[in-house]
């Protein structure tokens, strides 16, 4: 009866609209799923250049710099699930992979690298978008 039970709650909580589970803003991985190539801080660029599997080893080390990635792939009309988000920040940025549209307008859930210094999926603004890119 209990495994029915859980069954059931796994069932319910991931048909869920992703903006009404509790666990958005909690990693979706643990801490540890820092790439042990990328360097300690500001490794949003290099999880994403990672993840994506880009194996020339010159470009997915300029990657690493969040900025960079406003010029890889092609350019996107704007978010889509599997587009780049680019986001400016001072001289710096942040990174990641759009998993879907959010039904907020102006909100995307982004997988990034290095978001409190973890690997999460999580719903966030547009705002300070600089760019959205297609890979490849």
């Amino acid at each position: 009866m209990q495994r029915i039970s859980a069954v059931l709650l796994v069932a319910v909580i991931t048909a869920l609209p992703i903006s009404s589970r509790a666990s958005d803003n909690k990693p979706t991985q643990q801490a540890n799923d820092h790439p042990e190539q990328c360097p300690e801080h500001e490794w949003c660029g290099c999880w994403l250049a990672t993840y994506l599997g880009i194996q020339d080893r010159k470009l997915w080390r300029e990657l690493w710099v969040a900025r960079n990635w406003a010029s890889y792939g092609k350019p996107a009309d704007g978010p889509a699930p599997g587009v780049i988000a680019i986001y400016g920040r001072g001289t710096g940025g942040h990174v990641g992979i759009v998993t879907a549209v959010s039904r907020r307008p102006g909100f995307v859930v982004l997988k990034s690298g290095n978001d409190n210094g973890a690997v999460r999926e999580r719903e966030r603004s547009t705002e300070g978008v600089i760019a959205w890119r297609i890979p490849g």
